[in-house]
């Protein structure tokens, strides 16, 4: 059972430098400063329109249904919830979702209008498909902007209707053994769940992980031997740090769907939960990782000493404090503002109003520091502007900006956060 653990508000921290011990190397690490971040990804599910039942109460099926529900008593095309706007999916339940949790976002966007027309070609790509969410971006433009604010990164039907309205479609072929958890799969994880599914080493490997107690890392790493051409598919898809971790602990892996650890702040706490689930879990689970938490963020800011020590006496914590606070962690990353770590101004612009807004929701703090080096700015517009297939134009991109490189590296360098959070809206 994880605990429930309660630390201050974190304050900004300073960078640790572990020193060895007895002739051993030395471990460098970082726990959160001053930079910000932020990050996560979306992928859609349903096909739109179509079916008018859910209409005013004169609507009828199918087709008619819509102008049967405005010439009907019921007088709104939606009329189950709050706040009813004219805009409808063609499925009632999230229909009725959308009313209730996301009635301002609905009526912005309105129906027989430019944004409509991107939300219903959102909802209708199969959850992962890049290509097809950027055909939607590019034959509905003038409905980019508004339509995002639905289903977006951050949209409110992925965050608050994702069960009714994004998370549906095709399942993938590889199952993990119970419903909740493969819907959730094809809703955040299909492209790493298809890729898996297509290796047959990744397949063998998954299987046979998920028949081994979680705890018993002998009988993983055996699998893993056994299966060793399935091992990067596999940690990508289902692995530690994997999309499967990252997006659906709770109904796959039993872990807590709310983050247990207490960052002192409600805002914090909320976006730890929605945004930095899995490194919560993961050091929740690590006493020493909680204990350097919870140490460090009584440190005075900027007192390294204090840092330092702290990691002294929980060099087991360090990775996971790491990742889940540090200054290139998650909360750090997704969370800066609301969680007290650093600036959240985000000035990069693509040109790509999608891709700007998943840089700015799921990027915030690598974002953030960019945004302080011009160089670093034109770097990542330059490299974002790139052909994927084209490996010689974001080298060319540095040598042109290098005074941005540095910078530029966590945001959109190999393994950094556009890679690893925004791929759906930044190909």
């Amino acid at each position: 059972m994880r605990k429930q653990h309660t630390i201050a508000v974190l304050s900004l921290f300073a960078c640790v430098v572990v020193g060895g011990c007895a002739g051993k190397s030395t471990v460098t690490d970082e726990l959160a400063g001053q930079d910000a971040g932020n990050g996560e990804d979306a992928s859609a599910g349903m096909g739109g329109g179509g079916d008018g039942g859910a209409a005013g109460t004169g609507g009828g099926d199918g087709a008619a249904g819509g102008s049967a529900g405005e010439a009907g008593t019921g007088g709104s095309a939606v009329d189950s919830g709050p706040g009813p706007c004219a805009l409808v999916t063609g499925k009632g339940e999230c229909d009725t979702c959308m009313n209730q949790q996301c009635s301002d976002q609905c009526n912005a966007c309105g129906a027989g209008t430019a944004c409509a027309a991107f939300v219903a070609c959102a909802l209708s790509c199969t959850s992962g498909d890049a290509a097809c969410m950027q055909g939607c971006i590019s034959q509905h433009p003038d409905g980019v902007q508004d339509g995002l604010s639905l289903v977006g990164p951050d949209g409110c039907l992925r965050m608050s209707c994702n069960a009714e309205c994004i998370v549906a479609g095709n399942l993938c072929a590889l199952s993990l053994g119970n419903d909740a958890c493969d819907e959730c799969v094809a809703g955040y994880c299909m492209p790493e769940c298809t890729k898996c599914a297509d290796n047959n080493s990744c397949v063998a490997l998954v299987q046979c992980a998920s028949a081994c107690d979680p705890n018993n890392q002998g009988c993983i790493t055996g699998c893993a031997m056994q299966s060793p051409g399935g091992i990067t598919d596999a940690t990508a898809f289902s692995g530690p740090g994997g999309c499967v971790e990252k997006y659906c602990g709770a109904p796959c892996q039993g872990t807590a769907s709310q983050c247990t650890i207490d960052m002192g702040s409600a805002d914090c706490n909320s976006c730890a939960s929605s945004k930095c689930l899995a490194a919560c879990n993961n050091c929740a689970d690590n006493d020493s990782c909680v204990a350097l938490v919870q140490c460090a963020s009584a440190c005075a800011p900027n007192n390294q000493g204090c840092v330092t020590s702290c990691a002294v006496q929980n060099p087991q914590g360090i990775t996971d404090a790491q990742a889940f606070a540090g200054t290139t962690g998650c909360l750090s990353q997704k969370c800066p503002a609301q969680c007290g770590l650093g600036s959240a101004t985000c000035s990069v612009d693509t040109g790509n109003a999608a891709c700007d807004q998943c840089i700015a929701s799921q990027c915030t703090g690598s974002c953030a520091k960019c945004s302080e080096n011009a160089e670093c700015l034109a770097l990542v517009a330059c490299t974002l502007a790139c052909d994927p297939d084209d490996w010689q134009c974001p080298v060319q991109c540095g040598l042109d900006h290098s005074g941005g490189v540095q910078d530029a590296g966590p945001l959109v360098g190999p393994g950094g956060c556009v890679s690893a959070d925004c791929s759906m809206w930044c190909p």
